[in-house]
């Protein structure tokens, strides 16, 4: 895209050259089709000519192209992929999306393609944790930087990313349970709704939880899965998915179970369309921190979620982006902001858009959203180990 550029400045300057070299008297118009008169501009519909006043806006090299690669249809990389592109185009770059359906080898392939196309750099939400790695190796192979958002790729696999914001999975599954063991005691009977299994998010959510409710009730983890989880299975991060898998929990239980930890609130909202014909309240917690979600806690509907919002995972990938493409230090590994979420702090301003992306974009506008990669500590390269996770995938759903 850069050659093109100079190849179209080149004809712009030729044409100023011939036009004063037939000593009109009138000035001729020289733009180019886009709008570009020798000075940059924004690519956002209708333009800007304001000075950038936060390090997430500004004028940038318009021939800056980014490849965006989504895992899934999942709203939590939609809403992170509408910020992303939202702050790119405050800068003139191209961002250019693509969805891998789920699938590992669709993964490749859109990586594969993106470095194809000539992109400055990769966004990647990975399928799995290896595929991820193999991805990685791929870009930096071809010397294009990639950037991981949501999800770590494998920390012993061949590939290095250039860049990470992940999730606080590990810490937000340890402080739903902190939350939860402030009600419940340790005989209590636990339904879990998990997230999509290989990924690690699902994993760290059960592993967090599970270590800080065997602290909280003097028991292992393992003793605590054995002990008080009386089902579990994926919900795919789907609701539909989700409402299905809560229907099969509360018949296979009998609707025995004392409360329901569901990993992410789309599948929340199938749980709670599977319990209502029950006509109990059970307690639910949950993870995102959607503003309906919010809402239901401040209503007691939802005992509590945490705000882990994709807002902010984008925000933080476009600054490392942005940091790596100027050649400036940055912080490579990162994590995403999470805030507690209960019927008395329902209301805190920490609590930023999830769904309201135009808003967020906004705030990030007049910079108030209090991200800043600059201020924050590396994270490291890898969460918590939780292979040995895997065998308890779905171990209490027969």
């Amino acid at each position: 895209m850069k050659r093109k550029l100079l190849i179209l400045l080149l004809m712009v300057v030729t044409l100023a050259l011939v036009v004063a070299g037939c000593g009109g008297g009138e000035t001729e118009d020289t733009s180019s089709s886009n709008g570009t008169d020798g000075s940059e501009s924004s690519t956002n519909e209708g333009g800007t000519d304001s000075e950038a006043t936060t390090e997430d806006s500004g004028e940038s090299d318009d021939s800056t192209e980014v490849g965006y690669v989504l895992a899934g249809s999942d709203i939590f990389y939609q809403k992170g992929f509408e910020v992303f592109q939202g702050l790119a185009e405050e800068n003139g770059w191209e961002v250019t999306k693509t969805t891998s359906d789920y699938d590992p080898k669709n993964e490749i392939n859109n990586v594969q393609d993106m470095i194809a196309k000539g992109v400055d750099a990769i966004v990647l939400t990975t399928v799995n944790s290896s595929t991820g790695s193999k991805a990685a190796a791929i870009a930096n192979e071809a010397g294009v930087p990639i950037f991981f958002v949501t999800a770590l790729p494998d920390p012993n696999g061949e590939g290095v990313p250039d860049g990470s914001v992940s999730g606080p999975w590990y810490e937000s599954g340890a402080g739903i349970a902190e939350l939860a063991a402030a009600e419940h005691g340790p005989d209590s009977k636990i339904i879990l709704i998990e997230g999509a299994y290989g990924q690690g998010i699902g994993e760290l959510h059960r592993l967090g939880f599970l270590e800080q409710l065997a602290e909280e009730w003097d028991k292992t983890p393992e003793q605590v899965f054995e002990e008080n989880v009386v089902f579990n299975q994926t919900g795919g991060w789907m609701t539909d998915e989700a409402n299905t898998v809560m229907q099969d929990a509360i018949t296979k239980t009998g609707g025995d179970f004392d409360f329901v930890f569901v990993m992410n609130e789309a599948m929340k909202d199938g749980v709670l369309k599977a319990i209502q014909p029950t006509g109990k309240d059970y307690p639910i917690y949950t993870i995102n921190g959607q503003e309906g979600t919010v809402k239901q806690v401040a209503d007691g509907v939802i005992e509590a979620t945490y705000s882990i919002p994709p807002t902010t995972e984008a925000q933080i990938a476009f600054q490392q982006v942005k940091a790596n493409l100027a050649g400036e230090d940055y912080p490579v590994f990162l994590k995403n902001v999470a805030v507690p979420v209960t019927e008395e702090t329902a209301d805190s301003p920490d609590i930023r858009p999830w769904l309201e992306t135009e808003k967020y974009l906004e705030m990030a506008k007049n910079n108030e959203t209090g991200i800043d990669i600059s201020t924050m500590e590396e994270a490291g390269a890898s969460d918590p180990d939780w292979s040995g996770q895997l065998d308890l995938n779905g171990a209490k759903s027969n």
